[in-house]
């Protein structure tokens, strides 16, 4: 009735009058809202700067019942850990929902055809429940909830050319599992991209077709991190009686099946990661670009891909920061500062590198084998939500490292 009134009083007005009373009328509907909004969050976002307040409205505009929605680009950035205190429903909601999609954790959709080729969107998913969890009043209890699977036993329903016309057929040929020597995950191979840094080559012309831009294989740094911090949270679950299991059976070539404790796989990881990840000025290794950098993966086809200076290991000192030495990551972390931090986000890849190209286009055309068909997506075009881990690493590693300047700075 209000809207009524005033619209029809504007009607009266002058053609010069009314685009101004408009806009007032409109912007002062919209900062009402944006007010009203804030206050049904919590105090800390209500009381916090304008940028603060940003972040917590995106809680409220991505999230409504859209009955025909298509699966979306990237869609297993679902499942990354962003979540809050004030949104324990519809949380619970997405959480419940990600695996009752077709079986498991599509990321990409055409008509009827979900793509499955992604070895971290589990992992990001059990990093959720471990978060809802830890935020959410009694939020151990969705450790009871069953989950819907529409394929239980689905093996990568239809896949072959109709699913990745790119993807040559050693690509759908896998193994995953765990290193019983490091207690890292690992997985993929050369001819397959399951990871976030997923771009699969498509110019004939260039011949990259076929051929992933980042395969990643081995194991991956964030992976390990993103299993690490999944399996503390574990033992703290069976601890308090949550979680019924404390350990899990793996295949053994002598034994057939060896029990293994969650601890002693945590304990694994622990001893291990710094021995195999980080680079010092020592290393003497031919694959070696950058010291003092941690590397991306291990154990990759490629070899010399685990020595490329990537961000994904920012990442994984914000994820599981106990298994990084602070004298170590604070000094990658400058590395990153100097080297990867851009304009608009962090680089994907060092400058340094040969197949470095900064400039992404898709429509890229040429007989450039590096960047045709945007081959370059995630070797050195920059993305903006790294550096939100960025800054999250910068924040915990000054404070560990009682550099009090920094911390103040970006608090």
């Amino acid at each position: 009735e209000w809207y009524g009134n005033a619209f029809e009083y504007i009607r009266s007005l002058s053609r010069l009058m009314i685009p101004i009373y408009f806009d007032l009328i409109i912007s002062g509907s919209y900062d009402l809202l944006i007010e009203h909004s804030c206050k049904l969050l919590s105090q800390f976002i209500y009381n916090s700067s304008k940028f603060v307040r940003s972040l917590g409205q995106t809680s409220i505009e991505l999230i409504s019942f859209v009955r025909n929605a298509r699966l979306p680009l990237l869609s297993s950035n679902i499942v990354k850990s962003d979540l809050i205190e004030e949104k324990d429903e519809e949380t619970l909601e997405i959480i419940q929902l990600i695996p009752s999609l077709a079986g498991g954790f599509p990321y990409l959709s055409y008509i009827k055809n979900a793509r499955y080729n992604s070895r971290d969107a589990v992992w990001w998913w059990l990093c959720s429940i471990s978060i809802y969890t830890k935020l959410v009043p009694n939020g151990y209890n969705i450790l009871n909830d069953k989950v819907s699977r529409l394929y239980p036993n689905d093996y990568k329903r239809g896949f072959g050319y109709n699913l990745d016309s790119c993807m040559k057929d050693e690509g759908f040929i896998i193994e995953i599992s765990i290193d019983q020597k490091t207690g890292f995950v690992y997985g993929g191979n050369r001819w397959n991209c399951g990871t976030w840094m997923d771009k699969m080559g498509s110019s004939e012309k260039a011949m990259n077709k076929g051929h992933p831009a980042t395969p990643r294989d081995g194991s991956a740094i964030e992976l390990v991190a993103l299993c690490r911090t999944t399996i503390s949270w574990i033992i703290q679950m069976n601890k308090q009686n949550y979680f019924p299991y404390d350990s899990i059976k793996i295949s053994s070539d002598s034994s057939g099946k060896t029990k293994l404790f969650f601890t002693d796989w945590l304990n694994r990881i622990d001893e291990n990661f710094e021995k195999e990840f980080w680079i010092d000025q020592s290393n003497l290794s031919e694959y070696v670009n950058r010291k003092q950098i941690y590397k991306d993966t291990i154990n990759s086809t490629l070899k010399w891909t685990d020595f490329q200076l990537r961000p994904n290991f920012i990442i994984a000192s914000v994820i599981a920061p106990e298994m990084f030495n602070k004298t170590h990551i604070w000094l990658a972390l400058k590395q990153v500062e100097t080297i990867l931090l851009g304009k608009y986000g962090i680089k994907t890849l060092d400058p340094s590198d040969y197949n470095y190209v900064g400039d992404y286009n898709y429509d890229d055309d040429s007989y450039d084998y590096k960047c045709a068909h945007g081959f370059n997506y995630h070797n050195g075009p920059e993305w903006l939500w790294l550096t939100g881990y960025y800054i999250r690493a910068k924040l915990y590693w000054s404070k560990k490292n009682k550099i009090i300047q920094i911390y103040m700075i970006i608090q």
